[in-house]
């Protein structure tokens, strides 16, 4: 798997519709905190990454990769005012 950096855009679609990643999360637990957060907003998510395997979706444990957070490139810049407002 190729490593994105934050703000790399990636995927084949036209500027304004690539998904570019905003941030990376250690398990899915914090990637779904992450979504929910953002859903409030209504800004799109992607999550990307190795699930972690037999265990499923609600295994709280660090994935070795982990999970990266992707938004669509137009809301890159409101999604990181979110989340830099919301309390951690």
């Amino acid at each position: 798997m190729t490593d994105i950096a934050d703000g790399d855009e990636t995927g084949d679609a036209p500027a304004e519709l690539r998904w570019v990643r905003l941030t990376g999360c250690a398990n899915t637990v914090e990637a779904e905190v992450l979504r929910q957060t953002l859903d409030t907003a209504d800004i799109p998510v992607l999550i990307r990454g190795l699930q972690p395997g037999i265990f499923g979706g609600g295994f709280q444990g660090a994935i070795p990769h982990g999970i990266d957070v992707c938004v669509p490139s137009p809301e890159l810049e409101r999604a990181r005012e979110l989340l830099s407002d919301s309390p951690e």
